[in-house]
């Protein structure tokens, strides 16, 4: 046990490494003065639209969906509750540098509120499972589109995404079947036969169902609308649709767990597909910049939230198995 603290700080100290290296890279083929100069674009309007459609994101909109998704499962709690729950763990995503820290955040803070722990984990990965199935579903029915956008890069796009598909691939089963796979047999499965049997005989229940995945897809399209905002604000030659058919694939490879908080991946690849329209890497990694230093604003009410309620949480959960997802 007394190696496990030692772990998580060489593992958050790689992916800062290597976002910090990724970052590197970017910045000697960027001019910042170009940049500089651009940053007056972004007028307040902007701002003010981009920075309420996060804070909804994180706020309203992911507390009503963990609220939908706690009630499938047979655990009511209030909204204002939840809305704290979330907000501390995407504080936590960003500081603690990934879903790791954002998730067991999620569940101190619902032990906190009651909810048993098999709920509180079942919760999570239900949650996690919608916004992963909503951000891909829309990158699959996008790729036609990013195609067309990339159409001259070609065999190497395409061997560029495989690359990255084969490599979150690996990663994510090396996770489950190494730390996640008997839990999953034990604890979810069941669970999940069990929700099924419920849906079809409650539509009452299949109704919080939609409302939750529908929220899911909310979210995703929130964060394209303020990519788009800040592309239109830098005037940059791409069109509100084709930003539909961009952000998906960006986020998706942002999170690969290689980096810190998905910096590094989010702008390389954002360079990539940009600069096949023509786009200099000076304005292509604009949207992505401005969007997560826009993420960790907003993001901050959680972390307040978070020292204000940080003693009780953790008698709350104290005696609790520890989240399978932390176990590494």
């Amino acid at each position: 046990m007394t190696n496990v603290p030692l772990r998580r700080i060489l593992v958050s100290a790689g992916k800062i490494g290597i976002s910090c290296a990724l970052l590197a890279v970017i910045a000697a083929k960027i001019n910042f003065a170009v940049i500089a100069a651009e940053w007056r674009s972004l007028d307040a309007p902007i701002i003010a639209t981009s920075l309420l459609a996060l804070l909804a994101e994180i706020s309203v909109i992911a507390g009503v969906r963990l609220k939908l998704v706690l009630d499938v499962i047979g655990t009511r709690r209030p909204v204002g509750k939840l809305l704290q729950v979330v907000m501390s763990g995407f504080f936590f995503e960003q500081v603690a540098f990934g879903f790791l820290g954002g998730d067991s955040m999620r569940f101190l803070q619902m032990r906190r509120f009651d909810v048993s722990t098999k709920h509180a984990l079942g919760a999570i990965v239900i949650d996690r499972a919608l916004g992963m199935v909503s951000l891909l579903a829309l990158a699959l029915l996008g790729l036609p589109g990013l195609v067309r956008i990339v159409s001259s890069l070609g065999p190497q796009v395409i061997e560029f995404a495989g690359a990255i598909v084969l490599v979150f691939a690996i990663a994510v089963a090396s996770v489950f079947f190494t730390r996640i796979s008997e839990w999953f047999v034990r604890n979810v499965y069941s669970e999940l036969t069990n929700l099924w049997s419920r849906l079809q005989a409650d539509r009452q229940l299949r109704g919080r169902v939609c409302g939750a995945i529908g929220l899911a897809f909310l979210t995703q399209l929130l964060n394209v609308l303020v990519f788009a905002l800040i592309g239109r604000a830098f005037h940059l030659d791409i069109a509100p649709l084709d930003w539909l058919f961009i952000v998906p694939p960006v986020l998706l490879v942002s999170m690969i767990p290689l980096s810190a908080g998905g910096w590094g991946l989010r702008e390389a690849s954002l360079i990539v597909i940009l600069g096949d329209r023509g786009i200099p890497a000076d304005s292509a990694v604009i949207p992505s910049l401005i969007f997560g230093i826009f993420l960790i604003l907003v993001t901050l009410p959680g972390g307040f939230l978070w020292l204000a309620n940080r003693g009780t949480a953790r008698k709350a959960a104290f005696g609790a198995v520890r989240h399978p997802l932390d176990a590494r």
